[in-house]
Parts: C-alpha cells; structure tokens; sequence
C-alpha cells in the first residue's frame, strides 16, 4: 500500500521564507538609496523652477522675493521638503522634514545657480548628486 504525500515540508517552507528575507536584505539599501536620489531630483527640479521666478522677480523689482509664499508650492516638494528661503545670501533650500526617512538638503544659490547637497542619508547619494549635471 502506497501513501502519496502531497505539499512542502516545514523544512522546506523555513528555506524559502530565509532565502526571501536574504533578498530582501540585500535589496532594501538599494532600493532606499533610489528613493532618495527621486526626492533629490523633485527638489533640484523645483527649485530650479523657483530661480527662474526669482530672476524674473529680480529683473521686475531689482531684489530677489524674500517671502516664500512668492514661490509656487511644489507638489512632491511639499510632501518632502520645506521650502527655506534667505534673502541675505541669496539662496534657496529644500530642507528634509523631520519626519522623512530618506532625503537630502539641497541649496540653490540664486546668483551662480550653482546646488550644494547635506544632510544625506547616504552619503553616496551625496556624491552622486555631486556629480551630475545640474
């Protein structure tokens, strides 16, 4: 007499549920380190959109807007920056909120148009946006 046993063992079950947790180690940094170079593009993206404002607030007014609600609000900026604005050096900064995991600050100089980068999670992330054309 023949028995046919059918299903997976719970041997085999612990294998594939320690292979899955492997991947997902494994995968996690690099899927965090995208997350964060995506909301170092929104806010580069806006705040590029921001000095196209001010210059032409400046070419209207001969100074640069020091209030922040002269700046449109940002969409995905909104949801993962501050918006910070300083008249006296002339800059833009998209400040990571508190409660935001992964980001970055990034700064525009309003004058050079030149970005600075801090506060990263990853500082790869750091170099990397370093690195691209801004």
């Amino acid at each position: 007499m023949k028995t046919c046993s059918t299903g997976f063992t719970l041997v085999e079950v612990m294998i594939v549920v320690a292979i899955i947790a492997i991947l997902s180690v494994i995968a996690m940094p690099s899927y965090s380190r995208h997350i964060e170079k995506g909301r170092i593009t929104t806010a580069k993206a806006y705040l590029n959109q921001a000095r196209q404002e001010a210059q032409a607030n400046f070419l209207k007014e001969g100074k640069y807007p020091a209030d922040k609600s002269k700046y449109k609000s940002g969409g995905d900026l909104a949801k993962y920056h501050d918006l910070d604005v300083s008249a006296d050096t002339f800059t833009l900064t998209a400040k990571k909120k508190a409660t935001n995991k992964f980001g970055a600050e990034v700064s525009l100089d309003l004058k050079t148009g030149q970005f600075t980068y801090s506060n990263c999670t990853y500082e790869s992330v750091c170099e990397w946006a370093r690195r691209i054309k801004d």
